[in-house]
């Protein structure tokens, strides 16, 4: 290591699980006195042997226990002393290549459930970096797909006592949306669909946040349920599966609301084929402010008996 390449041994008692070593690409340090700052910080910290930082190979060498602390939390460690940090992988790897995958995760309760998880999982073959969500129900997880996948990932959180499957994630911009009253719409109608985990949308950020299952759904489906709502979607990003974040390409959404489009037309042309059957009355409403509040009638007035299926609200 570099010039201040000083160790902080703690006592451990014999009989304890054997400790583990890790390293940690450090960015920020500029002097000596940032490789102390480190080694004092993170050295300090619950599980932390021994911390060793060097200045020139901007590397840092921690010895930790890895039942109290995962390779990433030690990561997080150094973070929280103001350096930028990330895991090192072994050089014989040759180009690094890390997946990223979601996993559904059931029964959590506190924040140490978040924890436990973080901490076993973190140690698991592969893993690289985890992060567990609460709110989401949800562990964002990078690894190593020559040393295992998703499956196994899921297999894992299994092992520390919780429900567990492997997910996917989209980020869908939603245009339209005018009050609470559109982003419960769609988070009611979502929530229904097959395959649909978990759902939540922004009405500030323009977007629906999901979850869910690959085998029984995708990111473009789940955009056109809430397009068939009465709102704008377009996919901003996938993520899960085993798959790397990819944007859809703007060629894609493209053609999806090209087809979209010829089917209208083509529902049109059936309606006015259909006229001569059908008979049609105007009802004048008042009340409505958004395009929720025309999904939810067209969508209620379509279960009336005898009601053709061709409503159309304008506010």
């Amino acid at each position: 290591m570099g010039t201040a390449d000083t160790k902080k041994k703690k006592g451990r008692e014999e009989g304890k699980e054997e400790t583990r070593l890790c390293t940690v690409h450090i960015e920020g340090m500029t002097c000596g006195s940032c490789v102390r700052n480190i080694e004092k910080a993170v050295g300090g910290r619950r599980g932390i042997i021994s911390a060793s930082v060097g200045l020139s190979d901007r590397r840092g060498q921690f010895e930790y226990d890895p039942a109290l602390v995962s390779p990433d939390g030690v990561r997080q460690y150094v973070e929280d002393a103001g350096f930028e940090a990330s895991l090192d992988l072994p050089a014989a790897t040759g180009k690094e290549v890390v997946d990223k995958c979601l996993i559904s995760v059931g029964g959590m309760t506190c924040q140490s459930c978040v924890k436990s998880i973080e901490r076993q999982v973190g140690e698991a073959r592969g893993v690289r970096s985890i992060r567990v969500s609460l709110e989401e129900e949800t562990a964002f997880v990078d690894f190593d797909p020559a040393k295992t996948d998703p499956a196994k990932v899921a297999s894992a959180v299994e092992d520390c006592g919780f429900d567990a499957a492997v997910a996917a994630g989209a980020e869908v911009q939603v245009e339209g949306m005018t009050c609470q009253s559109c982003v419960k719409t769609i988070e009611s109608g979502i929530k229904g669909e097959d395959g649909v985990r978990w759902v939540r949308v922004s009405l500030d950020e323009k977007l629906a946040r999901v979850r869910f299952d690959p085998a029984a759904t995708d990111a473009e489906e789940v955009a056109k349920k809430i397009y068939d709502m009465g709102f704008e979607t377009e996919v901003r990003k996938v993520v899960g599966g085993g798959r790397k974040e990819e944007k859809k390409r703007p060629e894609d959404v493209g053609a999806r609301k090209k087809e979209v489009a010829v089917g209208r037309q083509e529902g049109r042309k059936n309606e006015e084929e259909e006229e001569d059957e059908d008979e049609k009355c105007f009802v004048s409403i008042r009340g409505m402010t958004c395009a929720s509040c025309v999904a939810a009638i067209e969508k209620h007035v379509k279960k009336i008996d005898g009601e053709g299926g061709n409503t159309h609200s304008t506010p």
